[in-house]
């Protein structure tokens, strides 16, 4: 919605430079404006996309939280390292205040660079589903293993206390 309503104050400087109401009116500075809208709505946009690729990664993070990621995502912890800094990025460029033409082309590559991430890791899900069973088939015969040597150990408990019994 930020992004929608810096539109509409495009679109209302732009009709003030193009067809301004009254000879007072400064169209350079009208142009000027509706670009600063420009910017702002592009970086207002970028921030939605980037809040919305986090939220896709720590799905991913969620989903294989089990499991090594590194072992199928070698740069993952790149990844989160770029995700701490952009959240960094994102909170000062809050603090800042209402001026956010200066970052608007920065947090829009950071936002290509996040769906780029986020394209990998979705093709990267196929490879960590077989990595989830491969870890889930060693964990259930590394049960099955201790229960089958736990039994073993009962048994030849069992045998030497009745052998000792009959005796």
């Amino acid at each position: 919605m930020p992004a929608i309503n810096e539109l509409r104050y495009v679109a209302h400087h732009l009709i003030n430079a193009v067809a301004p109401v009254d000879s007072n009116v400064d169209t350079a500075k009208e142009l000027q404006r509706a670009i600063n809208h420009c910017k702002r709505a592009t970086y207002e946009a970028s921030e939605a996309g980037i809040l919305f690729a986090f939220d896709r990664i720590d799905l991913f993070k969620q989903d294989y939280r089990k499991v090594m990621i590194s072992s199928v995502v070698p740069d993952w912890s790149d990844i989160l390292a770029l995700c701490a800094d952009v959240t960094q990025r994102i909170a000062e460029a809050r603090e800042a205040g209402e001026d956010k033409t200066p970052d608007h082309s920065d947090f829009e590559r950071l936002f290509e660079r996040l769906v780029a991430i986020c394209n990998r890791l979705d093709t990267a899900r196929d490879e960590m589903n077989k990595l989830v069973q491969r870890e889930s088939k060693a964990a259930r015969r590394f049960l099955l293993t201790i229960v089958i040597a736990l039994l073993g150990v009962v048994v030849t408990i069992g045998a030497t206390v009745v052998t000792l019994a009959l005796q």
